[in-house]
């Protein structure tokens, strides 16, 4: 993922928040597979890797690796990663504290969308790619070949704006 192209999405479910660098057509994916009614992040990232594998498990890699060393606080050379500058390599990370809080709102070049699995409702704090829509289509690739989906939110969601 080029470093200039990519939204911040941030994911809250039940148990928590997560932070990660979304590629321009992360967050149509996600628009996709969350009507589906997940009630966890994890069971959503899992549907989206059908449709980029790549970019899902390397996000699932870097939570893990996040989990792994910041149990009740972060760690001191996590905060330094935290607060870098985006870049293809700026991992994912869950919401903690007041330092991750802050970065969380912190959007991508692309801009910042909310998936709030709790409340069902996708909210497009700044978008500058394509506003996402209640019933579209996108693209993805599987082994190099490109492949259509459709979509349509359930009325039981909420799409602001």
């Amino acid at each position: 993922m080029p470093a200039l192209d990519f939204f911040r999405v941030n994911i809250i479910d039940e148990r928590s928040t997560l932070s990660l660098l979304a590629p321009p057509h992360g967050p149509k994916m996600l628009t996709a597979v969350v009507g589906l009614d997940f009630a966890s992040s994890r069971d959503l990232l899992e549907a989206a890797a059908g449709m980029d594998e790549s970019w899902i498990r390397g996000i699932q890699a870097q939570l893990a690796m996040f989990d792994e060393f910041n149990v009740d606080e972060l760690d001191a050379d996590w905060r330094e990663i935290i607060e870098r500058p985006d870049s293809a390599v700026h991992p994912a990370f869950r919401v903690i504290d007041q330092t991750t809080r802050e970065r969380s709102l912190l959007r991508g070049s692309l801009g910042l969308i909310v998936f709030n699995l709790k409340e069902r409702r996708i909210i497009q704090v700044q978008n500058e790619w394509s506003d996402l829509q209640r019933h579209d289509t996108g693209r993805y690739r599987i082994d190099g070949e490109e492949r259509t989906f459709s979509y349509s939110l359930p009325d039981t969601w909420t799409l602001v704006p």
